[in-house]
């Protein structure tokens, strides 16, 4: 029976996919779709009317006056990414919470800091004051004598950030004595780290996951530098933007907590504290983890406390290891100057093959996946030249096509005379005729003659064919029937070497951990009995996260499923998903790695149906704070024997689950 990962819960944007398809229904029905598309386009203003009518608000009175409004107090609300929301929050937004008191009703009475005694009252008038637990978390007597880093001179200066109120906080909220975020320390500690620069061991580009509870999907970036080099931290999220700031850390006195304060960018006013681990390296990169509180909150105590979300965020990270000269993430932080010359390739609006190659201009082309730009444009299929004749800095990691498109098939329906056929198919017309030539005649041994007897192959192009069964259309052809294939088929010359000899042999699959029957002189061949003794399961199974770490890779997030039927289904950044069905090679890899083949049997990219594919990859479930643990794997369409070589290929860094307090039930691909 296969067993197959549970369905994640239903996403929202699934949701808004079930509401489209039942309106889609309601039209067919009668309904006129202009009055469809006016009452869609009224809840949609309707929706973006009550969100900034809730976070305009500025006090708890205001603020639950207005419809489908709710006020958290003290501070702004936190969504499941670690951004900050607002305190006056809209009811229909979701993936959020209020870490502190919430209310859509009534101003709640909350208690709040008697700086003077540093206890905590309950204020009477309500929508101001904080949890019990909270306010006493942090209440105490008005601090003095602190410091703040100044980051541009290095130097420790007196404390600006003393309060008595909220008033005495534009933007934030009096916590403390402290105006809630502030970077103020004791005097000894902003001695100790503020002339110090940014850690060594912190410094390039970082690229990897959210895996906290609730984490936000898609790749995030950090990029360390030294202050004379430009700002000591740039955060790059899911999309394009980048916020920039300095860095505090103790890394010198051999502390490993961080505080990030962001100062540009839409993070801009943001503090973020916290620390980092390293963690278990992979072939071709370094690994660390980084984790923060909710913006302006403390430290969590250790990584295991972050992962339960509630505004924490835990990031994995790569960075190229030294010497890993195939590796390079620079183009993750472009230039100001590289993105206002973002390229404009006159061919990108061609959206299909065949109009692609019969541009007018003629300097139009196919490639079989997206291009990718050397400055960061977003790339397509279609790719060319402008008028000009200028290169605009491409490049094709498909299959490229000026001449024809890829829709041919091979006709099977006379098995012994198959023909290519243009029309429906997913192949050039090349990769069709050479896969498009008769089968070979297979035979099995008759265990009483000891003589090769011709197979029945069951060949059929449909369902119709196979009485009680079903046409096994995979790839690209020849089909059998399904279950009709006798066992131990093979072409005659091995049937003839291997029918009738007493000493059975075979090969261990290393990826299913099975035993697969070969003729006696087979390389890497055993014995039948010494392979079902040392022949042992090395696939995963479950979801994997990862990033792409190739050269020209393409940023985003890729999600891996290993299902138990030997079948890989993954979901690369642009949304497509394939399916590949792996088994073990004989392949040579270097040490260490398992070798793996197998075949694309579906794709949402139809040039990749029936090609071949071969993979490496080594696990590692050590270390990483027992949260998470790795597959590195490398990837291509022809053999590929080393991490290095498959850096020019396909390779990733994966990241699954390894206990309770980590779920990427969200990212399972079907």
């Amino acid at each position: 029976m296969i067993r197959r990962p549970p369905r994640s819960t239903l996403s929202s944007s699934s949701a808004a996919s079930d509401v489209y398809k039942r309106q889609v229904s309601t039209q067919s029905t009668g309904e006129e779709p202009d009055n469809m598309l006016k009452i869609v386009l009224a809840a949609a203003l309707t929706l973006a009317l009550a969100n900034a009518a809730c976070k305009d608000q500025t006090n708890c009175k205001n603020c639950l006056e207005q419809k489908f409004c709710g006020w958290c107090s003290p501070s702004a609300t936190v969504f499941d990414d670690g951004h900050k929301g607002s305190q006056c929050q809209d009811q229909h937004e979701t993936g959020w919470h209020c870490n502190h008191l919430y209310s859509t009703d009534t101003c709640l009475p909350g208690y709040v800091c008697d700086q003077s005694s540093g206890q905590c009252h309950i204020d009477p008038t309500g929508g101001t004051g904080d949890t019990k637990e909270n306010c006493e978390k942090n209440c105490k007597p008005a601090p003095s004598g602190l410091k703040k880093c100044n980051v541009q001179s290095s130097t420790c200066e007196d404390c600006t950030d003393y309060c008595k109120k909220d008033s005495d906080c534009p933007g934030s909220y009096c916590n403390g004595g402290l105006c809630h975020g502030s970077t103020c320390q004791q005097a000894s500690k902003c001695t100790s780290t503020c002339s110090a620069d940014t850690p060594d061991v912190l410094l390039g580009v970082w690229r990897g996951l959210q895996i906290q509870h609730k984490f936000g999907s898609g790749e995030y970036d950090f990029k360390f530098q030294k202050k004379a080099d430009g700002p000591q931290v740039s955060l790059r999220t899911t999309g394009t933007d980048v916020s920039t700031g300095s860095l505090d850390s103790d890394y010198s006195a051999g502390g490993r907590d961080l505080t990030l304060s962001f100062s540009a960018g839409p993070l801009s006013g943001t503090v973020l504290n916290g620390a980092f681990d390293p963690w278990e390296p992979s072939p071709e990169t370094e690994q660390t983890a980084f984790y923060f509180g909710a913006p302006g909150d403390a430290s969590p105590s250790d990584i295991h406390a972050a992962m339960n979300g509630t505004g924490a965020t835990v990031y994995a990270m790569s960075r190229c290891a030294h010497g890993a000269l195939n590796c390079d993430f620079d183009s993750v932080f472009p230039s100001v100057s590289e993105v206002a010359t973002m390229i404009v390739d006159p061919c990108n609006p061609n959206k299909n093959c065949s109009s692609c190659i019969a541009d007018p201009s003629g300097l139009c082309g196919w490639c079989s996946t997206d291009v990718v730009y050397k400055d960061g444009t977003p790339g397509a299929q279609c790719a060319g030249f402008d008028s000009t004749g200028k290169p605009l800095g491409w490049q094709c990691l498909g299959v490229f096509s000026k001449s024809e498109c890829a829709d041919y098939s091979c006709d099977w329906s006379n098995i012994k005379a198959p023909k290519c056929m243009k029309g429906l198919g997913k192949e050039t017309k090349d990769e069709c005729t050479q896969g498009c030539k008769p089968p070979v005649s297979q035979f099995s041994c008759n265990s009483t003659t000891k003589k090769c007897d011709p197979c029945n192959m069951h060949y059929c192009t449909s369902d119709k064919q196979c009485p009680g069964s079903y046409c096994n259309i995979q790839g690209a052809g020849p089909w059998s029937c399904h279950g009709e294939v006798p066992s131990g088929c093979q072409d005659q010359a091995s049937c003839t070497t291997s029918c009738g000899a007493e000493e059975q042999y075979a090969i261990c699959d290393t990826y299913a951990g099975k035993c697969n029957p070969v003729p006696a002189g087979t390389p890497n061949a055993t014995t039948a009995y010494e392979c079902s003794h040392k022949c042992l399961e090395s696939k995963p199974l479950g979801t994997y996260r990862a990033v792409a770490i190739n050269s020209k890779f393409v940023r985003g997030e890729y999600d891996f499923t290993f299902y138990d039927n030997n079948t890989l289904h993954w979901r690369a950044p642009d949304g497509k998903v394939s399916v590949a069905s792996l088994k073990g090679s004989v392949e040579p890899v270097e040490d260490g790695a398992i070798s793996v083949e197998g075949t694309v049997i579906k794709s949402d990219d139809a040039t990749i149906v029936g090609k071949k594919v071969y993979s490496l990859f080594k696990r590692d479930d050590q270390g990483n704070d027992s949260i998470v643990k790795n597959i590195f794997m490398g990837f291509s369409f022809a053999p590929v024997a080393s991490f290095d070589a498959a850096m020019s290929a396909l390779e990733w860094v994966h990241l699954g689950c390894k206990n309770a307090e980590c779920n990427f039930d969200s990212a399972i691909v079907q």
